[in-house]
């Protein structure tokens, strides 16, 4: 899915003078199909491409938004298990991966990753009590043609997690981006989703926090994102 090719007539419709790819379409090749003929793989790709086809369609969205967004739909969103962190490439560090998956979004950096802690981020604002679903499919979804409105990465991030656990803003008030310190919604949301993750490897429910801040959906605390046997941690000390 280029977005390229359905934008570019944008904002007016493509017309019977266009390519067939001008129209918001996508297709999976027939040799796809019989070298796996996994069905839910197949379900799988389709989803992760509809949501690149849906983000094309709202604005320009970079690598971590897009990638992200498309992990959460294909999984989480649809009440399907999460992408597993063993999928395609390796990697060394998980703390490296984590502590950088809004910057370090590349192969080269993380074996892409990225996306996969991205779609984790998505899940966990998606809960309830703080962003919902609704708000957090808007977050990963409105972006900006301009390059200069999206500074450090952080695009919609700021202005949306300000009204975290508040409700749906009833007009619209421009936001000062914070770029001298680390005091922001944004910063503080990132640290307490890796709370979160982390509180999922521990087994005695009781002990784990109950604020919805400090825990991921309820569908997925039984179920660590990693594997909490193998990976260096430092919250357990």
């Amino acid at each position: 899915v280029i977005p390229s090719d359905f934008l570019r007539r944008y904002p007016d419709p493509t017309t019977k003078d266009d390519s067939p790819n001008s129209d918001i379409v996508f297709y999976m090749c027939h040799e796809i199909l019989d070298q796996d003929p996994n069905p839910y793989a197949a379900a799988n790709t389709f989803a992760h491409e509809l949501a690149h086809v849906i983000q094309g369609g709202f604005g320009y969205s970079f690598n971590t938004m897009a990638e992200g967004g498309a992990a959460w739909l294909e999984g989480p969103l649809l009440n399907l298990p999460p992408r597993p962190m063993v999928y395609a490439w390796g990697f060394s560090d998980w703390n490296r991966i984590l502590a950088a998956h809004i910057y370090a979004n590349t192969k080269t950096l993380n074996s892409r990753k990225f996306y996969q802690i991205h779609g984790m981020f998505l899940s966990y604002l998606s809960q309830p009590d703080l962003l919902g679903d609704r708000a957090t499919s808007a977050l990963q979804n409105y972006q900006t043609f301009e390059s200069s409105h999206r500074p450090f990465g952080r695009s919609s991030f700021d202005y949306f997690l300000k009204h975290l656990g508040t409700g749906t803003p009833e007009e619209f008030v421009p936001l000062t981006m914070e770029a001298s310190g680390t005091k922001y919604a944004f910063a503080e949301c990132l640290l307490n989703c890796r709370v979160a993750m982390a509180a999922q490897c521990i087994a005695e429910a009781s002990l784990r926090p109950s604020q919805p801040e400090y825990r991921m959906p309820e569908s997925m605390q039984e179920r660590p994102y990693w594997d909490c046997s193998s990976f260096p941690v430092f919250w357990s000390a």
